[in-house]
């Protein structure tokens, strides 16, 4: 307790004032963080009746004096004589008291004797030894005369799971037909070198089955809900494809396991006959679980972006943490030493801290950097780090064991779980918020854009309708002229068939221009080049068009865009330049459109020489997407337009938050 208290008080001292500091809101942090330790002090001083033997009868503590418990200690060999309790004589018994019993971290098997006759009035059918993990026990009923009336046999956490004497968890010992009186029972414990708690239940058949439904609601209930976390976690996972709903899945699993094997299911239910793999598979199952938390952690933060250095230092440390963890694993399965056992137990009860003390101070140092979400990181990882101090006190000998001491660690998870998820909850409303925003956006840019759109189009009907008067209609009036005045000859009608053919060639390539076909049936690449190809054919121009990055198809509108950006261009080019050599070149990336066109014509004085309206139309276009239209050109050299802009959808919002 005193090392527990010391402890917290120089957190609250030293390294807390410090943190506070940094963020310059010191003082009320600083009172935060001492009502924090004041709250832990006071739980570790509540309900310090309880000891590493704790007795109960029909749900009542009995203490040990009143017990008239006497204890022992044995070479664990002696466990496997089915009548060692018959040697024992009363000399080799010490009477325990209220102070307490030296039974963990013991290099010996610890003995334990209740008379029953303080019992007969509370009509006792059963006792259970509420620990599923102590690694042999054996339980005998004697009378007065160390005469054996009933040996349970021996069972424990090293034996298959049939060696238990009623199929149950805990170790459960019936006295239906069995009269008390007189009589004494004794228990044989072995865990060496181990903490061991042997809480002693007493119970009538009726509270026996009150219990144990009501100990199976609890658990089935946290499993429950903790299993409805997970599977909405996966369900995350599976819609948004998000690594944080992935890693987190993994870490409760892990946990929801680490809680299934604490209480003894997966060894009744999955693994009954494998008893050196339950030995195992408990610890490890917690110690794993620091992996995905870690995983968890660096994608939470986003810290490939935010902070490289610390997810480089996390690979590193996390290759240490599964080397180490391999070690500790195969050394204890191949020895079977339980010193060997207990020495890694030792490690990671270290270990384990001072990671979590790590993932914390890194935590801290993002919050003060205003990453975000980085202070529900700073919040999770110092509830497990004062709970999971607190349990490793507890576990170590340094602190009492009770009913939060013994379970601390279970609180530290079910508080550290709760504020994930809620940091999750809230770190999907801001995303999901930040993708509305943006949407709107987009919409307002989309509208924009259709506006745009809609005046450059009643611009180019205008245009047209200017084009067809000036140019078809004086074609069809000179027609007729030629028509009413030449003869009907031979020659005369081949000359007005051909005079027909021209101005129908010229209103065909007016279509062509004004409603490109094949960009609508085959696509963007091959209308630019059909375009290019008009040109080379009825001009000098050697003209070069380069496609580059990706052949999807585009969003029609954007397929439009680029289609009248270098029609728009290559005119003004043909009108103005006078240039011999010309390149046309389009980039496509993912969402970044890129399009550059230049020429050796005559250039001009002035970056924007041209008014004709459409060049101007399209860079109003670019300008609403917050792309970037940019001509240079000077005399005598040349002429190059560049384009660059970024297409906004849905698709392309939603994924910019995964």
């Amino acid at each position: 307790m005193q090392v527990c208290i010391a402890f917290l008080i120089y957190l609250q001292r030293s390294i807390l004032p410090l943190v506070c500091s940094l963020t310059r809101n010191y003082s009320y942090l600083y009172n935060m963080q001492l009502r924090l330790v004041c709250t832990v002090v006071l739980l570790l001083t509540l309900h310090t009746v309880f000891a590493q033997i704790q007795i109960s009868v029909n749900g009542k503590p009995l203490s040990i004096t009143q017990a008239q418990l006497s204890y022992t200690y044995t070479d664990a060999a002696t466990m496997h004589i089915s009548d060692t309790a018959t040697h024992l004589t009363v000399n080799d018994w010490q009477r325990a008291t209220n102070d307490g019993i030296p039974i963990s971290y013991q290099p010996k098997c610890i003995w334990l004797k209740i008379p029953m006759n303080a019992l007969l009035a509370q009509n006792i059918h059963f006792a259970s030894i509420a620990n599923p993990h102590i690694n042999k026990l054996a339980c005998w009923l004697v009378d007065s005369s160390n005469r054996i009336i009933k040996h349970y046999g021996i069972t424990g956490d090293n034996l298959v799971f049939q060696s238990r004497p009623l199929p149950s968890t805990d170790y459960t010992l019936s006295f239906d037909g069995i009269p008390l009186n007189n009589k004494l029972l004794i228990i044989a414990a072995d865990k060496r070198y181990t903490k061991l708690d042997i809480p002693i239940v007493f119970s009538s058949e009726a509270y026996y089955i009150h219990k144990t439904q009501t100990n199976k609601l609890i658990v089935g209930l946290f499993l429950g809900i903790g299993c409805f976390i997970l599977l909405f976690n996966v369900y995350l996972y599976g819609s948004l494809k998000q690594q944080v709903y992935f890693w987190y899945s993994i870490y409760l699993l892990l946990i929801l396991f680490y809680i299934a094997t604490d209480v003894g299911l997966p060894f009744k239910y999955l693994y009954p006959n494998l008893p050196l793999l339950n030995d195992v598979i408990r610890p490890a199952s917690f110690a794993v679980s620091l992996v995905p938390l870690l995983f968890f952690y660096n994608s939470f933060l986003n810290l490939k972006i935010t902070a490289p250095q610390l997810l480089s230092f996390n690979k590193r440390l996390l290759i240490s943490y599964v080397a180490l963890f391999v070690i500790a694993v195969s050394s204890t399965i191949i020895t079977g030493n339980y010193q060997v056992q207990q020495f890694w137990i030792y490690t990671n009860r270290i270990v384990a801290p001072l990671l979590l003390i790590t993932i914390l101070a890194q935590a801290i140092y993002c919050y003060l950097r205003q990453i975000q979400f980085a202070i529900f990181a700073v919040t999770s990882f110092t509830v497990l780090v004062i709970f999971f101090s607190i349990y490793s006190f507890h576990q170590n000998g340094l602190i009492v064991s009770n009913s939060f001491t013994s379970h601390s660690h279970y609180w530290g998870l079910a508080i550290e779980a709760s504020i994930i998820a809620f940091s999750l909850a809230w770190r999907y409303k801001t995303y999901k918020e930040e993708a509305e925003r943006l949407l709107i956006e987009n919409f307002r840019i989309q509208d924009n854009i259709l506006k745009e759109t809609a005046q450059w189009q009643e611009k180019e009907l205008e245009r047209i309708s200017s084009l067809l008067h000036d140019t078809v209609g004086a074609n069809i009036g000179l027609l007729r002229l030629h028509a009413d005045a030449m003869p009907l000859t031979e020659d005369g009608r081949g000359v007005l068939a051909n005079q027909i053919t021209a101005l129908g060639n010229e209103i065909r390539q007016m279509s062509h221009a004004l409603s490109p076909l094949k960009l609508q049936h085959h696509g963007l690449q091959v209308a630019l080049q059909d375009l290019v190809q008009q040109i080379k054919q009825s001009t000098s121009l050697n003209l070069q068009l380069e496609w580059l990055g990706n052949k999807k198809a585009l969003d029609f509108q954007y397929e439009i865009i680029i289609y009248r950006t270098v029609q728009e261009a290559l005119q003004n080019m043909l009108k103005h330049a006078h240039a011999k050599e010309a390149i046309v070149q389009v980039l496509l990336e993912d969402d970044l459109i890129s399009i550059y066109i230049e020429d050796d014509g005559v250039g001009s004085h002035t970056n924007q020489p041209f008014d004709g309206i459409g060049l101007k139309s399209i860079e109003k276009l670019v300008q609403l997407l917050n792309g970037t239209f940019q001509i240079k050109t000077s005399p005598q050299a040349g002429f190059s337009l560049s384009v660059e802009f970024k297409t906004l959808n849905h698709e392309s919002l939603s994924s910019r938050h995964r």
